[in-house]
């Protein structure tokens, strides 16, 4: 029986639910790390790391991204949500740690030793005895009442599960009904202010970005030639509400890619939903719209751009299927002095 076959002893995945894993085999040997990379890599005074053998471990949704944190190992984390997921040493391949926090019963899994004792923080020894609450207790019912977890549940769920990508009583996560259709020219002020209202959002994220205010005009005007040069290998398509208010826009073209043996591709070039209106399937419907164009377009493949620091979008991406490719790196030339040839 192939490991995909057995029945896992034990589940675990990151926060945000776009990667998960299932164990075959007991871990051997679980631990606390306390050096100073574990403690950098997990952000606390330890890592609580579990063995096992490669071959009994299988992915079951997702991969972790991997950062070489030095020349003898690398370590993996979740891409969209940031949890940290493995640690593995590069000469022992057979053998690779998962975080005890990650899995879905951590408490099934006791540190047996210790290691890195010289970077052991010396408060660690009275921790016993500090004042303990259960999570919550200083919080008004009223307040919990309103409370939503973006938290992948303890356990599998079914390959259609979607995370919920907003936090908070603004919203209340019910779907809200819309209407996909190709866009009007009556649509354009909505339009305006929606490319506005995200540039300021991305800008929040990058300051280095222009105001909405100052570049909105233009870039819509730049869309919309873009649209009629393209011609039917363009499309812009808005959601909108039962009251007729433009929700959400998204805009796909037809591209080509000569360094991927199948070259065409349609690439979403703007994704926006309005603020009051996110976390309610309003943009799952917009890019649902332009996988609906790219089959009609015959093209088999749909790319989309996103700042990797605009984490609550990539999560939003990666529930709709979308995982990451290629990575666009900057070098800042203003933050360092020039050096001589």
């Amino acid at each position: 029986m192939s490991t995909a076959e057995r029945k896992p002893l034990l589940t675990g995945g990151c926060q945000c639910g776009a990667v998960r894993y299932a164990l075959h085999a007991r871990p051997e040997n679980p631990h606390l790390c306390h050096c100073r990379m574990c403690q950098k890599a997990v952000g606390g005074p330890f890592a609580a790391l579990a063995p096992v053998r490669a071959r009994d471990l299988v992915w079951t949704r997702g991969r972790p991204t991997t950062f070489a944190s030095s020349s003898a190992a690398e370590r993996g984390f979740c891409a969209v949500c940031g949890t940290p997921l493995t640690f593995r040493y590069l000469h022992k391949k057979d053998w690779i740690e998962v975080t005890i926090g990650s899995l879905d019963r951590p408490a099934e899994v006791a540190p047996e030793r210790h290691f890195g004792s010289e970077s052991r923080l010396p408060w660690l020894d009275g921790l016993e005895v500090l004042p303990a609450k259960v999570t919550g207790g200083n919080d008004p019912p009223e307040d919990l009442k309103h409370l939503r977890s973006c938290q992948h549940p303890d356990h599998d769920t079914p390959s259609g599960w979607r995370p919920r990508t907003e936090a908070g009583p603004s919203f209340p996560g019910t779907a809200m009904p819309t209407t996909i259709r190709p866009w009007r020219p009556s649509d354009r002020p909505a339009v305006v202010v929606l490319t506005a209202e995200l540039q300021e959002h991305e800008r929040a994220l990058r300051p280095s970005r222009r105001p909405g205010a100052e570049m909105k005009e233009e870039y819509v005007a730049a869309m919309e030639r873009a649209l009629a040069e393209a011609k039917e290998d363009g499309a812009l398509h808005v959601a909108e509400a039962a009251d007729g208010r433009v929700l959400g826009f998204i805009a796909c073209f037809v591209r080509e890619d000569t360094l991927e043996s199948v070259p065409l591709e349609v690439r979403i070039e703007e994704l926006v939903v309005t603020r009051a209106a996110r976390g309610r399937g309003v943009g799952r419907s917009l890019v649902a719209a332009a996988c609906r164009f790219a089959r009609g377009r015959k093209v088999a493949r749909v790319v989309m751009s996103v700042l990797t620091v605009n984490r609550q979008a990539a999560a939003a991406y990666a529930a709709l299927g979308f995982r990451p490719i290629l990575a666009t790196l900057e070098k800042d030339l203003a933050a360092e002095p020039e050096r001589s040839p």
